[in-house]
């Protein structure tokens, strides 16, 4: 997240938030640590997705996939359009290295055209529209089963 009330000319503290990595995933009784997570600031889709491009990498596992989720357009100061173009081009660099990214997107209720082009424009084909959280389930456990018969 970025934190926008410290946001001047020249300065943007960007954070990445670390709940579980590969090394600790496995582990019991380390699930709960996810419910620490508390709402940010705003967000620089492209940070997140090179930063987690960075960790896959260094994996030795011949499939990797990475699941974005999110819940509208990147929104960071100084960001907007540029936003969406910046998210695209860490998607597609991420893509080239062989990782296969898939946004999923949770809406609110009724999903828009706009947030339909968005996401489209981000993510092309390989992205997954939720209408509501409730319905997360729904398209996530389809999805899992078909990145887990890729790996086959």
């Amino acid at each position: 997240w970025e934190d926008a009330h410290e946001v001047r000319e020249g300065y943007q503290p960007n954070y990445f938030h670390v709940i579980h990595s590969h090394n600790d995933s496995l582990y019991n009784n380390h699930g709960a640590k996810i419910l620490q997570l508390e709402p940010e600031e705003d967000n620089r889709d492209g940070f997140s997705i090179r930063v987690a491009t960075e960790e896959l990498e260094t994996r030795r596992e011949k499939n990797k996939f990475l699941l974005v989720f999110s819940d509208g357009e990147p929104a960071a100061a100084g960001y907007g359009q540029n936003g969406i173009v910046d998210t695209h081009l860490a998607v597609s660099e991420a893509r080239k290295k062989g990782i296969n990214v898939i946004g999923m997107y949770l809406a609110d209720g009724e999903i828009s055209e706009k947030e339909e082009f968005t996401m489209q424009n981000i993510y092309g084909k390989e992205r997954v529209m939720v209408p509501s959280v409730q319905e997360l389930n729904d398209h996530f456990v389809p999805l899992l089963k078909k990145l887990l018969l890729q790996t086959l």
